[in-house]
């Protein structure tokens, strides 16, 4: 069982867990193992901080950061940058500038990345209709599916199969 904390680092909070540390690190070596009872006392207080900060203590992410990961998470969904931003109560151009800092590319590129990916996955394992994958990447009718595919690939949809069908027949000849 932990002892409370001494008074004189029970003042230390969350934001002072550094100096605590520094406190009981610098109390450990002034005891150098002589004084057993300020050498419990530190790493008592010790083991508390660590607690703290593992559980409830420890503070929540930004709303920006738990935007950013609701894009990074949910990029099928179809959702605007707007929609995101309003869900999260942030602006749309710093969440767009905050998103270009941390991923390296805008949330389209992003966005546009992952769906052509996908496709592209969708399309080399079997044969399926684009209005399915269309479906599971969050486009709001087949027409915009196959009007972002013709921009995204500069082909269109049957064309994009046809080639990708054609790599995949000769992986299938290359491994016999």
């Amino acid at each position: 069982m932990l002892s409370p904390l001494p008074s004189r680092l029970r003042r230390f909070g969350r934001r002072h867990f550094s100096v605590a540390v520094s406190v009981c690190s610098a109390r450990l070596k002034l005891c150098d193992g002589k004084c057993f009872m300020a050498q419990a006392e530190a790493i008592d207080a010790l083991k508390v901080f660590s607690r703290l900060l593992q559980g409830c203590c420890m503070p929540k992410p930004s709303a920006m950061e738990r935007a950013i990961r609701h894009l990074e998470a949910n990029w099928r969904e179809g959702k605007t940058l707007k929609e995101v931003a309003d869900l999260y109560h942030v602006d749309s151009g710093n969440l767009e500038r905050a998103f270009r800092k941390r991923e390296g590319m805008t949330v389209k590129q992003f966005v546009d990345q992952k769906r052509k990916a996908h496709v592209v996955s969708r399309l080399t394992k079997k044969t399926v209709f684009g209005y399915e994958i269309g479906a599971e990447l969050g486009f709001a009718d087949e027409l915009a599916f196959y009007r972002w595919v013709r921009r995204a690939f500069g082909v269109s949809f049957t064309k994009l199969r046809s080639q990708l069908v054609t790599i995949r027949q000769q992986k299938k000849h290359d491994k016999k």
